[in-house]
């Protein structure tokens, strides 16, 4: 692909062994290969249109929509089916081996044998046709429709039944049998195919919410507090397991296909990867232990004891242990044992009598009142101190005590 191609539509294969890229000319590319080597083969179909892009996994093949043909691309020998139908191609998802789109006319959603190449029925929106704005898969069977008016509706298009899961729905998100959707008051998490609520998160009314996401196996959800406060939730008790602030107004919010990570851009074009990391699954532990900032090789290179009770002349630095078994979050809790490490204790010694700081001519306070010239004396003044000292000096002028993780 030249340089001066513009991208309409990508998408990667479930095994990340191809990568299929439509252009808005029409053509679309798949490049295949495995390893470090993703582009070892590639084949180019022209098509009449830019084409929206989607993944069967059942068939291992692409399947191209556009609005008067859906094509099948086989990844394994580059051979192409087509399937004519009128559809709307952004408003589409893959639902097992069916393709479910909205049709043309807004009307109806088609739903479209992948296996039989055919289309297999239409189902008619009736009362909830206003202004549909997205499709989404949420089973083998089920998908969820989205609409202006705040309609979330899960249909089933096996039986052609459809369920009003809410109708103050301004965010929705799917998982493998799971539904979440967030109103101005609550995020609730649905089972499919029954509509049981399985959880509800309380949301503060004096905020704004957006971008709502579930992890695709359905065990944690995840929404922007705006402008750039993400919130993680482990749906299983509703509990918060964390918050990250972005230094960005986040564009866009998603998962990783193993559930792993949460992926964020913001305006600045900046790409945010932060890993999922709940305390009370085993995996997770192991996950933050692999950390270099858990490696107790790292920390214990430090030495702390090379530096105890080195004497300054605004008192002692003294380092209450080398190693403790335990720390605490800014809360006083303790944490678990997979998050301890290293503390140090900073304890700055008042001196017993006034003294005079050198050449300054500035008598200090008694130790009861030490003043903000002498602090700063102290805090500029780094020639005296060791190395170490100097970068404790620097942590904190309020504080006895310091955490390094």
């Amino acid at each position: 692909m030249g340089d001066d191609v513009q991208v309409h539509d990508a998408m990667l294969s479930a095994d990340e062994s191809g990568l299929a890229v439509s252009t808005v000319n029409g053509a679309i590319t798949v490049f295949r290969g495995t390893g470090d080597s993703p582009a070892q083969s590639e084949f180019t179909i022209t098509c009449k249109t830019p084409c929206h892009l989607l993944f069967c996994t059942q068939l291992g093949s692409f399947v191209a929509v556009s609005p008067d043909l859906v094509l099948l691309i086989s990844q394994e020998d580059s051979s192409t089916q087509e399937i004519k139908v009128n559809v709307i191609p952004e408003i589409a998802v893959v639902a097992g081996a069916m393709l479910v789109a909205l049709a043309a006319d807004r009307k109806e959603l088609v739903v479209v044998s992948l296996v039989n190449k055919s289309v297999l029925r239409h189902i008619p929106l009736q009362q909830y046709s206003d202004a549909v704005t997205s499709i989404s898969p949420a089973g083998e069977s089920t998908v969820v429709f989205h609409s202006n008016s705040r309609h979330l509706v899960a249909a089933d298009v096996e039986s052609s039944k459809m369920t009003l899961v809410s109708d103050e729905a301004i965010f929705a998100a799917t998982a493998s049998n799971t539904i979440a959707f967030m109103t101005t008051k609550l995020v609730s998490i649905c089972s499919v195919p029954s509509m049981e609520t399985k959880q509800q998160i309380a949301l503060d009314s004096s905020h704004q919410y957006s971008h709502l996401c579930l992890t695709p196996d359905g065990d944690y959800v995840v929404y922007v507090q705006l402008p750039r406060l993400l919130h993680l939730h482990r749906v299983r008790d509703g509990a918060l397991i964390g918050s990250y602030c972005i230094h960005g107004d986040i564009l866009l919010l998603s998962i990783s296909a193993d559930s792993r990570f949460v992926l964020s851009a913001t305006d600045d074009c900046r790409l945010f990867v932060l890993l999922i990391a709940d305390p009370e699954v085993d995996e997770h532990r192991a996950r933050i232990k692999a950390l270099p900032s858990r490696d107790t090789e790292i920390v214990q290179a430090i030495e702390p004891k090379e530096f105890e009770n080195e004497t300054c002349e605004e008192g002692s630095i003294h380092f209450e242990s080398d190693e403790i078994d335990f720390i605490k979050n800014q809360e006083g809790n303790e944490l678990p044992e997979w998050a301890r490490t290293t503390r140090f204790i900073l304890n700055f010694q008042e001196p017993e009598a006034p003294t005079e700081l050198k050449n300054d001519g500035i008598s200090s306070p008694p130790p009861t009142s030490r003043s903000q010239s002498q602090m700063s004396k102290a805090e500029n003044d780094t020639t005296k101190y060791t190395a170490a000292e100097q970068t404790l000096l620097k942590v904190t002028q309020k504080s006895s005590a310091c955490t390094l993780l």
